[in-house]
Order: C-alpha cells, then structure tokens, then sequence
C-alpha cells in the first residue's frame, strides 16, 4: 500500500476514533495527515470511498493454520478489538443512528460475516476433530455467550 495512503487511512481511523464517522471531513483529514486535498482525492476518489475503506480496514483480520486456531484468533480478535475500540464502534452504530450511509452499510453487512464466519469456523473445527460434534450454531452460540461476552462486558480480551 502506498505511504500517503496509509498515512490517510491511520490519520482518518484516529479522526473517526475521536469524532465518529460523521465528524470525519476530507479537509480536517488531509490537513491532519499533512497532504492536500487533490491526493486524497487521487487515493479515494471521494469521501464515501474512503469511509468505506477505513471501516473495511479496521475489520480485517489474517488467516490461520487449522480451524480450531483459526476460530479460537477470530473470537480472540474481535473481544480485543471490542474491548478496545469501544469508542470507535460506539460512534459507528451513533453515526449509523444519524444517517452515515457507511456505517450503515458496514453495520448491515456484519450478519453476513461474524455469525456466519464463525459458524463456518465451528464446522471446520468439528471435522477437524478439534472441537465436540453437534449443532454448530448452539455450539458458537454457547461459547460466544459462556466465554466471550463475560469478557467484552469486563472489558477484557487484551490479556488472552
């Protein structure tokens, strides 16, 4: 990824942490990442785009060798990132209440990605033999329930 880009994307992730989305502008950004108004448009094109981009950004998560790894990162990951994005994702789902088509876009988007991921990766894991047979999705529902949420409502995540 080229620098300036990056330079964007870490500046807005900061901007968006401290004023949500909606009190993310392309003028207050680019002047905080020291580049001027035609390079972020020659980056993203326009505002959406960008916003776009940086909720993505903030989402992702590598890959794994075995499922069992794999699902036991993923529910790691997304306690830490609760945990410490609390202001961030408090301000998406404000910003999403307000109207911010981003955010709603993003937000519409994640039943499609954790609960169905996770499902995929409790299956995985169960023919791999590293996890209990039995329904899947009672199981991911136990596991977030008994081990994950106790954690996000502590505040914890950060030291497993």
């Amino acid at each position: 990824m080229h620098p300036t880009r990056q330079k964007l994307l870490d500046t807005g992730l900061t901007i968006a942490t401290d004023k949500g989305l909606r009190g993310l502008t392309v003028r207050e950004l680019a002047a905080a990442a020291e580049v001027n108004l035609g390079t972020f448009v020659y980056h993203f094109g326009n505002r959406d785009a960008f916003i776009d981009e940086l909720v993505e950004l903030w989402y992702a998560r590598g890959t794994y060798p075995s499922a069992l790894a794999t699902f036991e990162a993923t529910m790691v990951a997304v306690i830490a990132l609760v945990a410490r994005q609390r202001s961030f994702i408090n301000r998406l789902f404000g910003n999403a209440l307000a109207g911010e088509s981003a955010a709603q876009r993003f937000l519409l988007s994640l039943p499609r990605r954790h609960p169905l991921l996770l499902l995929e990766q409790v299956r995985k894991a169960q023919a791999e033999g590293s996890l209990v047979a039995g329904n899947p999705l009672q199981l991911m529902i136990f596991i977030m329930g008994s081990v994950g949420l106790p954690l996000v409502i502590a505040g914890g995540g950060r030291q497993l």
